[in-house]
């Protein structure tokens, strides 16, 4: 029964123990979903959603007030158009009537003056036209940006309220599991209680019996030992002894008397001894006193008897709560130490990960100042070159930037645009006859090489120095064809050399403006 008992509380627990780490990460899970909710229904995000509303109705308002002033442009180019071809229609019947009727100079003149002023009207209408064109065109790519933005934050906004909606089903859920989970906690709880209390009981019972049987088996032990030392005491009697001695001395004598007479003699005797002494005559009262007297020492005996035992018992429990009390404390003191173990393991992690995250935003923050420094000089390279843009806005649909995604495009189209105008070069080159072309370095040219031809005069050897490569290895650098990476290293040394050269042009012209004069270079001209 006791084994049975054990093994359910062990289960129980058990049961209770997975019950309760379930229980605390459904509260984890809960506060994670609670706050994302929140997130999502924060102040800030709903005022966004409104703007973005507020912003999608007035684009759509502009979108439907452009689309009448295009409609109302396409009916005025169609009446411009009408009216063109009218006085087209109304030219030719000038020159028609002036061929056939002969008119006079005057006239002639006349229409063509007034042909001329038709033309200019012509070409204002066709200036105005075209305005309206590239009106329009803007006008389009900036409602196609908009509608992409727009299905862009429809798409967003159906995200949301799809997780929205799973997270709600997912806390419905949680929380069902969670109070399921809770009332089946409660009947363990009960049940271990009941059971508890019910082994308690028996244990209480069964220590209750385990004292009576205790108590009796001490009083009867007490009660033998009594028993043997009165015994004892009764066979040390003097009186015995003397009455021993009597016998033996009349045994010796050969004296032989009756032992009734003499047992009745000693009796006597030994009552009047007991009258001398308590004061008592009646025999019945002597033996009720010595009764009494008997049994209030035995009761006293017996009561002394079980302070003992509760005396022990008592020690026995103190001793075993100061035992309890040492071990919790052993245990607190262990617990504590874990702790803080713990702690100071946290907190140097803690350190370490914050010095990582320190490094790592400053390496972000270098790659994106070195980034934007790419992309600037990607831009003015791309400008400079004067590349062609059409086949960047087909591709990226109207935007002209360099962004990250769009770096690689802006590469491939500069390359071409560096192998057309080698290629240009080349052919210009051999075009001139005064020029000394040569096939060998034309080849390079077009290959992205360098070809450098034999010099007028064979120049002296140089030993290379401390940290130079020698000749050899740098024409053979020179001659080996630089692949996408090395042109993109190439670039950046140019962008940061230039920016370098700015900043100390920038501090040559602050420190010629803080002198009071004019600029260095200024100066130096003038010198």
């Amino acid at each position: 029964m006791e084994r049975s008992m054990q093994s359910y509380n062990t289960e129980t627990q058990n049961v209770i123990r997975r019950q309760q780490g379930k229980i605390a990460r459904l509260k984890e899970e809960q506060a994670e979903l609670l706050i994302n909710i929140e997130a999502l229904d924060s102040r800030a995000n709903r005022r966004r959603d409104q703007e973005n509303g507020r912003n999608l109705r007035g684009l759509l308002e502009q979108q439907d007030q452009v689309q009448e002033k295009v409609k109302q442009e396409q009916n005025r180019l169609q009446e411009l158009d009408k009216q063109i071809q009218e006085w087209e229609k109304r030219i030719l019947s000038l020159h028609r009537e002036s061929h056939a009727t002969g008119l006079s100079q005057h006239q002639a003149t006349q229409a063509q003056r007034r042909v001329k002023i038709l033309e200019n009207q012509l070409n204002m209408a066709c200036n105005h036209f075209n305005t309206q064109l590239g009106q329009n065109a803007e006008l389009r790519k900036e409602l196609r940006l908009l509608q992409v933005e727009w299905s862009w934050f429809q798409r967003l906004h159906n995200r949301l309220l799809k997780e929205h909606y799973h997270a709600s089903q997912t806390i419905a859920a949680h929380i069902e599991s969670s109070t399921s989970a809770f009332g089946a906690r409660e009947e363990a709880q009960g049940k271990t209680s009941q059971l508890r209390e019910k082994a308690e009981k028996e244990a209480m019972q069964r220590r209750g019996e385990l004292r009576e049987l205790q108590r009796l088996l001490d009083h009867e032990e007490r009660l033998r030992l009594f028993l043997t030392f009165k015994s004892q005491e009764r066979a040390l009697d003097p009186l015995a002894l003397e009455a021993r001695r009597r016998r033996e001395r009349e045994k010796a004598e050969g004296k032989r008397r009756d032992p009734r007479k003499a047992l009745a003699k000693s009796y006597k005797k030994m009552l009047k001894e007991l009258e001398e002494l308590t004061g008592e005559t009646d025999i019945r009262e002597l033996v009720d006193k010595y009764l009494e007297v008997e049994e209030r020492k035995f009761a006293q005996f017996n009561y002394v008897n079980e302070q003992n035992h509760e005396l022990e018992r008592l020690r026995e429990e103190i001793q075993e709560t100061q035992q309890a009390q040492a071990m919790c404390v052993s245990r607190k003191e262990e617990s504590l130490a874990k702790q803080q173990k713990e702690l100071a393991a946290l907190e140097e992690q803690q350190e370490v990960v914050g010095q990582e995250a320190k490094q790592l935003t400053e390496k972000i923050q270098a790659m994106a100042k070195t980034l934007e420094l790419l992309k600037a000089g990607i831009e003015a390279i791309f400008t400079q070159m004067s590349c062609d843009s059409t086949t960047l806005e087909q591709l990226l649909g109207g935007g002209t930037q360099v962004q990250d995604n769009n770096m690689g495009v802006f590469f491939a189209l500069i390359e071409r645009r560096l192998g057309e105008l080698l290629t240009t070069q080349a052919f210009l080159d051999s075009k001139d006859d005064k020029a000394n072309y040569d096939e060998e370095a034309t080849a390079c040219l077009l290959l992205g090489q360098r070809h450098e031809g034999p010099g007028p005069y064979p120049s002296q050897p140089r030993l290379p120095s401390d940290g130079e490569e020698p000749e050899f290895l740098q024409q053979q650098e020179a001659e080996r064809p630089l692949s996408h990476r090395e042109l993109k290293d190439q670039v950046l040394q140019a962008i940061l050399a230039r920016e370098q050269a700015q900043l100390c042009r920038k501090s040559i012209y602050s420190v010629a403006g803080d002198q009071g004069g004019a600029p260095l270079t200024k100066q130096v001209s003038d010198a």
